[in-house]
């Protein structure tokens, strides 16, 4: 996989695609798979506004438009102030070029390497049985890789060792690094030197090279690996496979500068990249991209996220948005039905009424949970047990419930009263015009069920009475209205 950032813009392409991030937030997404047995390929722009892939395609990251490829593709890409910097090969040759693809290559140079200075490792390091100089001269093309750094262009050949430098106009400067079978080569130009980083087997190390191959300052041998490196003004970044934390170190002794630090990633990276002005680095693993700033004193994590479920999530509140806009969408509970009080508190009549005259109770239920069928109705009380009143019928949505006394209770059920999905209250999200409110509140009113009960009169008094109601599906708590209702001599 490859990343690229500016501080602004991140850039990460994954084996599924190419991911656009500013911030955080994935902005756009572009399926741009390739073969995870082949090396990716990726070179942006200093601007942020397009990208070079395989086969010479040009990917505008603004509207998402990719442009035909302009022939075979290169070995290897990188982008430069001076513009798309390739590797290609010619036959047995390769040759860097540098321009644009479009028009034509403003410089070409062929890779020839020659005299290269072999680096050296101080005694207290040691060499690994595992370390192998392969001094055969040749670059391999399957295993060759780009880097540009403010100070230059490093071409590495992670099979033979060799690394060349190109700094301004001059040929390459080539050294010789030790290679091994499955081994990780990297390096950077700096401004006095070159920066390697090397890991083979369980071994890796991290140096500082001057010109002349002499090392000025290694990180000392590191177990397991190190994983990518990348360099950030005057210091780099590395990931301590070993101690599982991240450390700055100087690129002039390569000691760690923050040695308290704890940062670390979720998996050793595959590739990083910082912003021009160092401020802002990545790392990017098989399925995550973390996030960094490095400030003057410390590195401090901004985020570390899998792009394609932070995809997920921006597309599903995209469409939450489009509803909404489309005709005022608002969010609904989920799960088996629920009943309760309606939205709307009003003034209700006292349960009162004249011995002999029948005494109505106009209720309500509101769904407050997901569609469902069947509803159970239930009348107790001191009421009932004192004989003041006695069920005569109920209705809810005009159909008639049958009660059937069960000792002091009254009790009934019907199976086939529709409960509708209920919607949150208040609204989700909030209505922002008058016709989003007229129409969020027709909403909600279809969501009340008319609960009518009709009790006879029997004796003169006053004593509690309870109405309960619940639906027959799922196990919600019964809604309850318990008040004192009284019976009046006429």
């Amino acid at each position: 996989m490859r990343v690229w950032t500016n501080g602004a813009l991140h850039v990460a392409r994954f084996p599924r695609g190419l991911y656009i991030l500013r911030g955080t937030q994935v902005m756009r997404f572009l399926p741009l798979p390739y073969d995870e047995n082949q090396q990716a390929l990726l070179a942006v722009d200093p601007s942020g506004s397009q990208a070079w892939i395989e086969g010479f395609r040009r990917v505008s990251l603004e509207d998402g438009t990719i442009d035909e490829g302009q022939g075979s593709s290169p070995l290897d890409l990188a982008s430069s102030q001076e513009g798309l910097v390739a590797l290609l090969a010619e036959g047995s040759s390769v040759r860097l070029v540098t321009g644009d693809p479009r028009v034509r290559w403003s410089r070409t140079m062929n890779l020839l390497p020659c005299y290269p200075v072999r680096i050296r490792f101080p005694s207290s390091v040691g060499a690994s049985s595992a370390w192998v100089w392969n001094e055969s001269g040749h670059l391999c093309s399957k295993f060759l890789r780009l880097r540009v750094a403010p100070s230059g262009i490093a071409v590495i050949c992670r099979q033979s060792g060799l690394i060349g430098v190109i700094r301004g106009e001059e040929s390459p400067r080539w050294f010789q690094a030790p290679s091994g079978e499955g081994g990780l080569l990297d390096a950077l130009p700096t401004s006095s030197g070159l920066l390697i980083s090397l890991r083979i087997g369980e071994e890796g190390i991290s140096a500082h090279f001057a010109e002349d191959g002499h090392c000025e300052g290694h990180t000392g041998v590191i177990l397991r690996s190190i994983g990518a490196t990348l360099l950030a003004g005057e210091r780099f970044v590395i990931f301590d496979g070993a101690k599982g934390r991240l450390k700055v170190c100087s690129t002039e002794n390569c000691q760690d500068l923050h040695p308290r630090s704890r940062l670390s990633l979720p998996a050793p990276p595959l590739d990083a990249a910082s912003s021009p002005d160092g401020r802002w680095v990545i790392f990017g693993d098989a399925t995550t991209l973390s996030i960094f700033e490095l400030g003057d004193k410390r590195l401090s994590l901004v985020a570390s996220l899998v792009p394609e479920q932070v995809l997920r999530e921006t597309e599903a509140k995209q469409r939450e948005k489009q509803r909404i806009e489309q005709g005022g969408h608002y969010r609904r509970p989920e799960g088996p039905p629920s009943l309760g009080f309606p939205a709307f508190k009003a003034p209700t009549p006292s349960w009162e009424a004249v011995l002999g005259a029948p005494l109505e109770l106009a209720l309500s239920l509101r769904s407050t949970g997901g569609a469902g069928q069947g509803v159970a109705v239930e009348i107790s009380g001191p009421a009932l047990e004192q004989a003041l009143v006695q069920p005569l019928s109920v209705e809810i949505c005009g159909r008639p419930l049958s009660l059937s006394q069960q000792g002091t209770k009254w009790a009934g059920t019907r199976a086939d009263i529709e409960i509708p999905q209920g919607i949150t209250f208040p609204f989700d999200p909030k209505p922002k015009t008058p016709e989003q409110l007229e129409k969020a509140q027709s909403l909600l009113a279809a969501t009340h069920l008319p609960f009518q009960v009709r009790l006879a009169t029997c004796r003169a008094g006053s004593a509690m009475l309870s109405v309960a109601a619940w639906p027959l599906q799922g196990t919600a708590a019964p809604m309850k209205w318990t008040r004192l209702l009284s019976v009046r001599e006429g």
